[in-house]
C-alpha cells in the first residue's frame, strides 16, 4: 500500500494526440566530419559521417547537399570512388552509386544490403569493395555483379585495395597488408617489418608501396612487401602521393609531408584547430590540396603545398550538435570538433566563439548567473562576457574530459567521463572529488531536484546523493537498462532516458517505464516549464506538455535525425543533430498550448477505487464523452454521458486490472484529465 501511495505522485505521460509541426533548417553552424574526398573533372564531392553527400561546383567555395535516395541510415559515407562516370559511396548501411553527379543515388546489389561499407577502390577494370566483417568483394564487368574474393584473407575487415604493377595489395585493420598475383583470387600476407597491423590506407610511389597505419605511422616497401620499413611514426589516418610529395593525414596533428620518399617529414598543420584534427581524408585538384577533418571541424583547402590550410564549409551543414543553450534573444550551439558558435537571428546566422577554449569538442554549455560555462574535452571553461573570451575553470578536477554540469546556492556539481563528480561549496574556487558509493565513475548525465544530486552512469544505472554528494547510493529500482543517457527534472518528477523513457515520482526509489514506442535510445532530455522534451536516434523528437500528461505521438517531424541536443526559447523549440546542424521549430508550443486542458480537478470518487466510482464535477459540462486509458495510451474505456454533470453523479462500473489509468472528460475543447487507480483485492 505504502508504495502504492508513492506511484500515485508519478505522472506518466502516454500517446493521445499527433501534432503535425514544421522544421525549419537553420544555416548551419557550418562544419561537418569529411572523411572522404572525391575529385571528378570540375566537381568534388566529400563524404560525411552522418550528414551524407556534398558536392562542390566552385573549388570549394561553397557545397550543396546531395543526398537524394541515401537511405536515413546512410548518412555516414566511409568512401567515395570513381569509376567512368559513376561514383560509389560506401556507407554505414550499404553501397550506392550515382551516374548524375550525385542528384540521385540507387542501391547497390542485395548482396550488400545492410553491410557496412569500409571502401570502394577502382583498379583499372575491377572495382573493390571492403565491408565490416564480410571481407572483400570484387566486379569485373563494370559493377553489374560482384562475387568475393577473400581467399587468403585472414582478417575480415578491409579498407583499401590498390595495384601495383601486376599486384593488388588489401589493407586490413588486424591483418595487416596482403598481396595478390592472380587479380584477387587468393591473397597472401606480406607483413615482415611491419610492426602494426591495423593498416587502413595504401598508395603507389613509383615503386613503393605506402602503408598508412592508424597505430604505427608509415611503412615503406619496394619489393611488393617482402620487407617494410618504418619512415615515420604517427597515427596516419590517410596517404595521398603527388608526384615527389608524400602527404600523410594525421590523427590529432594535421598533415605531414615528405619530398624525399619518406626520409624526411614536415609538420604541416598552420590552419588546423590545434592537436585535434583527424585528416583522414586527402585529394588533389590542380593546384589545390583538399583535407577532411572526420574529427568535426570540416574541409580544409590549401594552395601552397600544405603550407597553410583555410576552412572552406560554406554550406556544409553537416555539423555533429553535441548541446544546445537557448539564452534570451540567442542560442549557442556546442559541436564536436567545430567548437562553440552564437545566433541571435534563430540561426539565420552563426559566428564561432572559441577564444580561449581549447578543445573544439563542447558536451554541455550551462549558464549560472552572469556566467557561461563550457564543458569540453579538455576541461571546464568559463565566460562572464556571453562567449566572447573564455578562460580555464575549475580547480581541483583531475579530469579533462568534462560531461555534465549542476548549480544549488554556492555549490557546483560536475560529472566527468572518466573520473566521476567533483563538487564545489564556494562557487567554483574549489573542486573536490565525491564519489563514495559510485561503483562507475564515466558520468554521461547529471540532474538535481531541490538539493538532491542524480547521476546518470555508461553502465552503472542512475545513482543519487542526499548530502551534498558525500556518499552515492545507486537507484535503479525499475529502469531495464544501466546504459544512461540523459536525466531531466520537471516538478517533482525525475525522467531517465536508455533505450527507453522512464519516470519517478519519489526522487528514484521506484521508476515506470514510457512507452514512445522506440528501442534505441533517448538521448536527450530537456525540461521547459510544464514542457518536456525526449530526443532519439533516428525516432524523432517527442514531447510532453502540461507536466507530463501527454506524450504527442507521430512525433514531429524529424524521423532521419539523430537529436543529440534540444533547447527551448519562448515558444520556439531548437533540435541540435548530429549530423545536420540544428532545427528550429515555432509551432510546436504554439499548437499544444491550444489544447484547454485542467487537470486540478477532481472527478472521481472514490479514488483509488475498486471496479465502481462516481463521475462529479463543479464545471458546467453538458454532453460530455468519459474515456480511460492505460499507461501505454491504450483507450480501455469509453462512454458518453447526456445532460449537465454539474448537478448528477453517473455512477460507472468497469472491469480493470489493477493498475494506474488515465481518465478523462471531453467537453469541447475543454480536457478534464485525473488520473484513476484501480485497486482490486
Amino acid at each position: 500500500m505504502i508504495k502504492l501511495f508513492i506511484i500515485l505522485l508519478i505522472q506518466i505521460c502516454f500517446n493521445v494526440f499527433t501534432i503535425k509541426a514544421q522544421w525549419i533548417r537553420t544555416n548551419g553552424p557550418e562544419s561537418g566530419a569529411v572523411g572522404t574526398v572525391l575529385v571528378k573533372n570540375s566537381k568534388i564531392f566529400i563524404g560525411t559521417d552522418y550528414g551524407g553527400i556534398y558536392r562542390s561546383d566552385d573549388n570549394g567555395n561553397s557545397w550543396t547537399e546531395k543526398n537524394n535516395g541515401l537511405s536515413r541510415y546512410s548518412l555516414s559515407i566511409n568512401t567515395l570512388a570513381l569509376f567512368g562516370e559513376t561514383i560509389y559511396a560506401a556507407t554505414l548501411f550499404g553501397l550506392f552509386e550515382s551516374g548524375d553527379d550525385g542528384e540521385s543515388w540507387n542501391f547497390v546489389d542485395p548482396v550488400f544490403y545492410n553491410s557496412t561499407i569500409f571502401s570502394v577502390n577502382v583498379c583499372e577494370s575491377k572495382i573493390f569493395v571492403g565491408t565490416f566483417n564480410s571481407g572483400l568483394y570484387c566486379s569485373s564487368d563494370s559493377g553489374r555483379s560482384w562475387h568475393d574474393v577473400n581467399n587468403g584473407l585472414a582478417c575480415p575487415f578491409i579498407y583499401s585495395v590498390i595495384k601495383s604493377g601486376n599486384n593488388y595489395f588489401a589493407a586490413s585493420s588486424c591483418g595487416g597488408v596482403y598481396i595478390s598475383s592472380n587479380g584477387g583470387t587468393n591473397w597472401s600476407a606480406v607483413n615482415n617489418g611491419l610492426t602494426y597491423l591495423d593498416v587502413r590506407s595504401l598508395a603507389v610511389n613509383g615503386n613503393n608501396i605506402i602503408a598508412g597505419s592508424q597505430y604505427g605511422g608509415v611503412f615503406i616497401t619496394s619489393n611488393n612487401g617482402a620487407l617494410w620499413t618504418q619512415v615515420l611514426s604517427a597515427g596516419v589516418q590517410s596517404i595521398l602521393v603527388n608526384g615527389s610529395n608524400i602527404f600523410a593525414g594525421i590523427y590529432g596533428n594535421g598533415v605531414y609531408l615528405s619530398t624525399d620518399n619518406g626520409s624526411n617529414w614536415t609538420i604541416l598543420n598552420n590552419g588546423f584547430p590545434a592537436n585535434q584534427s583527424i585528416i583522414r581524408a586527402l585529394a588533389i585538384k590542380d593546384d589545390k590540396i583538399f583535407a577532411g577533418d572526420v574529427g568535426g571541424s570540416g574541409i580544409y583547402v590549401s594552395s601552397d603545398n600544405g603550407q597553410s590550410w583555410n576552412p572552406k564549409n560554406s554550406g556544409l551543414k553537416a555539423s555533429l550538435i553535441l548541446s544546445l543553450l537557448a539564452d534570451g534573444n540567442y542560442i549557442l550551439a556546442g559541436t564536436a570538433g567545430a567548437g562553440l558558435f552564437f545566433s541571435d537571428d534563430d540561426g539565420n546566422t552563426w559566428t564561432s566563439r572559441n577564444n580561449g577554449l581549447q578543445s573544439l569538442s563542447i558536451h554541455s554549455i550551462a549558464r549560472n548567473g552572469t556566467n557561461l560555462y563550457a564543458l569540453t574535452k579538455a576541461g571546464l571553461f568559463i565566460s562572464n562576457n556571453n562567449g566572447l573570451l573564455w578562460a580555464s575553470f575549475g580547480n581541483g578536477i583531475t579530469s579533462a574530459n568534462v560531461t555534465a554540469i549542476n548549480f544549488y546556492g554556492q555549490n557546483i556539481f560536475v560529472g566527468t567521463e572518466d573520473n566521476g563528480v567533483f563538487i564545489s561549496t564556494d562557487n567554483g574556487l574549489l573542486f573536490s572529488k565525491k564519489n563514495n558509493g559510485l561503483t562507475d565513475t564515466v558520468i554521461y548525465s547529471m540532474a538535481i531536484m531541490d538539493s538532491t544530486l542524480f547521476a546518470g552512469t555508461r553502465s552503472g544505472g542512475v545513482y543519487k546523493s542526499s548530502n551534498n554528494g558525500n556518499s552515492w547510493e545507486l537507484i535503479n529500482e525499475g529502469i531495464t537498462s544501466s546504459y544512461i543517457l540523459s536525466l531531466t527534472v520537471n516538478g517533482t518528477d525525475l525522467f531517465v532516458g536508455t533505450d527507453n523513457l522512464f519516470v519517478s515520482g519519489n526522487k528514484g526509489d521506484s521508476w515506470n517505464q514510457i512507452n514512445l514506442g522506440i528501442t534505441q535510445g533517448i538521448f536527450s532530455l530537456t525540461s521547459n516549464g510544464s514542457k518536456i522534451f525526449a530526443g532519439t536516434n533516428f525516432n524523432d523528437l517527442f514531447f510532453c506538455t502540461n507536466d507530463g500528461f501527454l506524450w504527442s505521438g507521430a512525433p514531429t517531424g524529424l524521423t532521419d535525425q539523430f537529436i543529440k541536443a534540444i533547447a527551448v526559447s519562448g515558444q520556439k523549440v531548437f533540435a541540435g543533430t548530429f549530423g545536420s546542424g540544428v532545427y528550429l521549430n515555432n509551432q510546436i508550443l504554439a499548437t499544444s498550448s491550444e489544447l484547454n486542458i485542467i487537470k486540478d480537478e477532481t472527478f472521481i470518487y472514490p479514488n483509488p477505487a475498486n471496479d465502481n466510482f462516481s463521475i462529479k464535477i463543479n464545471s458546467e459540462l453538458v454532453n460530455p464523452k468519459f474515456e480511460i486509458y492505460n499507461l501505454i495510451g491504450e483507450l480501455v474505456y469509453s462512454e458518453y454521458f447526456h445532460g449537465s454533470l454539474k448537478h448528477n453523479s453517473p455512477h460507472i462500473s468497469v472491469k480493470l486490472p489493477s493498475g494506474i489509468y488515465f481518465a478523462k472528460l471531453l467537453n469541447g475543447e475543454k480536457q478534464f484529465i485525473e488520473k484513476l487507480i484501480i485497486e482490486n483485492h
